[in-house]
Formats: C-alpha cells, structure tokens, sequence
C-alpha cells in the first residue's frame, strides 16, 4: 500500500495517518523499500518525502516514466528533480 500512496509525492506523516500506523512503522517500511530501489526519499525540513521509482512503476504494472511532477517539484522544493535544491536524500545507516 505504501508504493500504492507513493506515486504522487507524499511524507511520512501522510503515509502514517493514510495507513493508520504509526511513523516508526512507516520509517522502517520505507527504509526497506529504499533500500530495494521502489521509492526515494528526500527530507524537507523536518519532512521526509517519498516517490515510487520507475522500478516500482514497472513492477506495479504503471506508467514507466517516474519521477516527480512538476506539482511534486512545487509543493516539496527538495524533491528528486528540483535543481538547485539544497536539500539532502534520505540515506540509512
């Protein structure tokens, strides 16, 4: 369901309250689908931001051009694909 959410820009908080878990439990559901390459992440000031990829896309039998929107770009200036932002990916340790 989390990538079902993800193919339009949306944080961890929204993902928690869409899903009815808490933010710990999307955290490390994220984290996993990160690390599997089905969705960035990128923080906005205390937000973190996530996207399905192309590969999520592809797996979910969606369109194959992922990426964010230009709606994404505006509404969280550090997404994927906004030049000259100053934000950072979300990285796990």
């Amino acid at each position: 369901r989390i990538l079902e959410l993800a193919a339009e820009a949306v944080n961890t908080s929204g993902l928690a309250h869409g899903l009815g878990l808490s933010a710990a439990t999307i955290s490390a559901h994220t984290a996993a689908l990160r690390a599997a390459g089905l969705i960035t992440s990128v923080r906005d000031g205390k937000a973190v931001i996530h996207h399905r990829t192309a590969l999520a896309n592809l797996l979910l039998g969606g369109p194959h051009d992922s990426g964010p929107t230009e709606r994404d770009r505006d509404r969280y200036p550090g997404h994927p694909g906004k030049s000259g932002s100053g934000d950072k990916a979300v990285q796990d340790a």
